[in-house]
């Protein structure tokens, strides 16, 4: 069932649920996700996504930052995850690839996008997914 959601309260709550992974590799979360970034989607499903999102980004790093971020573009929204891994194991294209389902679901998909320094994962979906 599809419900309004605080996108960035969202994020903090799946976050705090994997903070003690990123904390064992001595990694943290910055959530910049604007406070007022609304979606209507179904909240389990959206959980469940970001959950292996975060997981897959704290797996890749240790000792650094993991910024998450987003914006709307056509009724869209644009969900980024950073971080400054210089080098990620070929694990993450299995980890991805087993989101995709997911993402589609959820009228999106995700991607490892190329980055000038570290790793980004970007999740797009639709606004009322």
């Amino acid at each position: 069932m599809k419900h309004h959601i605080a996108l960035k309260q969202l994020v903090g709550d799946v976050a705090q649920t994997i903070l003690p992974n990123a904390v064992n590799r001595y990694s943290f979360f910055v959530n910049d996700i604007a406070p007022d970034i609304q979606v209507l989607a179904d909240h389990d499903l959206l959980a469940t996504m970001l959950s292996n999102l975060l997981q897959t980004a704290v797996a890749q790093t240790e000792n650094d930052c993991i910024r998450i971020s987003a914006h709307e573009h056509q009724e869209q929204i644009w969900l980024n995850v950073h971080e400054h891994a210089r080098c990620y194991s070929a694990d993450i294209f299995n980890r991805l690839e087993q989101m995709m389902p997911l993402a589609e679901t959820l009228g999106g998909t995700v991607a490892l996008v190329p980055a000038t320094q570290g790793l980004h994962l970007a999740f797009r979906f639709r606004k009322d997914a």
